[in-house]
């Protein structure tokens, strides 16, 4: 039996005693007083009996009452998939990391970057892979212009004349089949000379690849310290780490930050994808 319920059930059984103790007092018209106890704690007289026996209805109606809401909430808190208080957003940014974090781990792996910055500029880029370069049918995660394998996709965008005038053109950004391919061109771009810094065989930590970004792959001064904050709050830096470092048959879950087996992933995604949907 629950705490709660077990609680609830001897607080009955000694309201019962009570109410019973009261009406053989009255049907016998004796002069009784309560056990010393009570007469000590309640100290009720006769004629506030009826009061009396009132109260105590009232203070056990609102103990079961909130002896139950207690029991549901925990029992909810419990039962829910991971992140279910989470806003819609969160929910789609983990979804997102879901869907590139294990391509961008190996990719990364192979080309000395680092995954949590890789994935960290798809979201910050991209809005997590909801802007219409970004999502389906261009994958662009990274907006980058050009085109891909003769692929590519007309978008307005913002220029600068350097003089500190902008204007708007049509400009071509590279449309991919997949996320995968978007991934692997940007470590194709990462691996020019202009970007050495911000590779892990020159660099001690995350936090130095992504200064080495800023100003380079984006004029934003503060474009350190979004990708950073990003890096932070999602554990990205578990994707910089070897494929599956632990228990063999695990992966790794963003939804729970931690590793788990390959069913709990799947079922904690289509519990996300659930919510994206709905």
């Amino acid at each position: 039996m629950q705490a709660p319920a077990l609680i609830s059930l001897k607080f009955f059984e000694l309201f019962n005693g009570l109410v019973s103790y009261g009406k053989e007092a009255d049907m016998a018209k004796k002069k009784k007083s309560f056990p010393n106890l009570f007469k000590r704690l309640f100290k009720v007289k006769k004629k506030n009996r009826k009061s009396f026996t009132l109260t105590l209805i009232l203070i056990l109606a609102i103990f079961l009452f909130l002896s139950y809401g207690l029991y549901s909430r925990m029992t909810i808190i419990d039962t829910q998939p991971p992140k279910s208080r989470q806003d819609d957003r969160e929910v789609a940014v983990l979804y997102f990391i879901n869907n590139i974090g294990e391509d961008a781990r190996s990719i990364a792996q192979e080309n000395d970057l680092y995954a949590s910055v890789m994935i960290a500029q798809a979201i910050l880029e991209s809005n997590h892979g909801t802007s219409k370069l970004g999502s389906e049918p261009n994958y662009n995660l990274f907006g980058i212009k050009g085109n891909y394998k003769g692929n590519s996709a007309s978008f307005q965008t913002w220029e600068d004349d350097g003089k500190g005038n902008t204007y708007k053109i049509n400009a071509a950004f590279r449309k991919y089949p997949s996320y995968k391919e978007s991934l692997e061109d940007y470590a194709d771009i990462l691996s020019k000379n202009l970007y050495a810094d911000a590779r892990k065989s020159n660099t001690t930590n995350y936090q130095e690849a992504t200064q080495a970004l800023t100003g380079r792959y984006a004029t934003d001064t503060s474009y350190n310290a979004k990708l950073n904050r990003l890096i932070k709050l999602y554990h990205l830096t578990d994707y910089d780490q070897p494929i599956n470092p632990y228990k063999p048959g695990q992966v790794y879950n963003v939804y729970r930050m931690a590793y788990t087996d390959i069913q709990t992933l799947k079922s904690d995604n289509n519990w996300a994808k659930g919510q994206l949907t709905n």
